[in-house]
């Protein structure tokens, strides 16, 4: 899969597909060969240049505000939304889009998941119920 470095790590072009509970993330990650971005990997990630792209309905992030929306140099995230825990429900498609970190917050129990919209990025402020269904997206590291 094509990579894009950013912050020193080389972050997969496209999230992988299907949508993950925290346990199962963290599986598909190691059987693609690589793993999934800290919570604080997240939170360098925000710190980047990003805009929401209402036509492809997602955010970009790059180096610099010049690389935005070019895909060799940057990385586009899509509001994919989430599937919910209790009905198996999709929602926010289009509207919100949802990443599993690796890091699992020590008190609940939960895990902390990156979360976009069209107003804002969130860099794993909050945790979620580790049976929802995020997205993944891998990163490794640069050799």
């Amino acid at each position: 899969m094509k990579t894009i470095q950013l912050n020193g790590l080389l972050w997969d072009a496209k999230n992988l597909k299907g949508y993950f509970t925290f346990d199962e993330a963290q599986d598909a990650a190691k059987e693609a060969g690589k793993r999934l971005p800290t919570k604080e990997e997240f939170e360098a990630l925000c710190e980047l240049p990003n805009c929401w792209d209402k036509l492809l309905k997602g955010c970009w992030f790059a180096e610099t505000a010049r690389d935005l929306g070019d895909p060799d140099k940057s990385v586009f995230f899509p509001a994919s939304g989430c599937r919910y825990f209790g009905s198996g429900a999709f929602n926010w498609i289009g509207t919100n889009g949802f990443n599993w970190s690796s890091t699992p917050e020590p008190n609940s129990g939960n895990g902390y998941f990156f979360q976009l919209t069209n107003v804002a990025v969130y860099p794993t402020k909050t945790n979620g119920y580790r049976t929802y269904g995020y997205p993944v997206r891998c990163v490794s590291d640069v050799l």
